[in-house]
């Protein structure tokens, strides 16, 4: 949302002049968008065929940024759609759907320790979705597609399924799910595409499931502070500084 500063604190709730942050959202309350410290910033739209949520777009650049739902009588606005201004930072930043996404999965594994994850959309009109099975949380990778730097990420394999409410139904103490806007759906879709595509041929599949990469968040997004504790991924100056039998991998 170029142009919008937005500055919350985090509460547990949201009423007037308080909002609630979690993992790929904020939750501002309604009163604030008429009256209060965000009057003239947001217009609503309503939905075909919904009486509760409405589509939330930013005045100034008619962008659309969250939705309105009448039951919590607050606007839920997406990260992914927001830019963060900072008097510290030299410029406007932003992070892709895939960010957040990543932030709300890992959250799944350390709350309920499952590690498959029905994703799907709030469209009324889609009724497919993508089964995600968080092989390694926690990896770094690098790409001459994506440059010099170490990334640090999730390894995931995935699939795309068809009836997803079915499915969690049919699975619900082995799955847990997920749901998304549909941008950020479409966003996560094409970056788990273009990851698959960043892997050796012969590592893109495994059994009926495709393998990709999610990113994770780092301040720092180069890997190079972690990944130099590791004798195995720095350049050794000296051999004998390695463990015993390493030498071998840097002939």
């Amino acid at each position: 949302m170029e142009g919008c500063r937005i500055t919350v604190a985090q509460h547990h709730m949201s009423t007037t002049l308080t909002s609630f942050i979690a993992a790929s959202a904020i939750l501002i309350d309604q009163r604030d968008t008429e009256l209060g410290t965000y009057a003239n910033v947001f217009q609503t739209v309503s939905r075909p065929n919904s009486t509760l949520l409405s589509d939330v777009y930013c005045k100034d650049c008619d962008r659309l940024v969250g939705v309105h739902d009448a039951n919590e009588n607050s606007h839920r606005l997406y990260k992914s759609r927001l830019t963060v201004h900072d008097s510290s930072m030299q410029g406007p930043q932003s992070f892709p759907a895939s960010t957040f996404i990543c932030a709300q999965l890992l959250t799944l594994i350390e709350t309920s320790a499952i590690r498959r994850v029905v994703v799907y959309t709030d469209s009324e009109s889609e009724i497919s979705g993508i089964l995600l099975w968080m092989f390694n949380p926690d990896i770094y990778y690098s790409s001459s597609k994506k440059g010099a730097k170490a990334y640090r990420a999730m390894k995931v394999f995935y699939k795309h399924i068809e009836k997803p409410l079915k499915v969690l139904e049919e699975n619900s103490n082995t799955m847990e799910e997920l749901l998304l806007p549909q941008l950020d759906m479409n966003e996560f879709q094409e970056s788990l595409r273009q990851s698959t595509n960043v892997l050796p041929q012969s590592a893109r599949t495994f059994q009926d499931w495709q393998v990709g990469l999610v990113d994770r968040y780092e301040r720092s997004a180069t890997g190079q502070g972690v990944m130099d504790e590791n004798p195995l991924t720095r350049k050794a100056g000296n051999m004998s500084d390695l463990p015993e039998g390493m030498e071998e991998l840097y002939v």
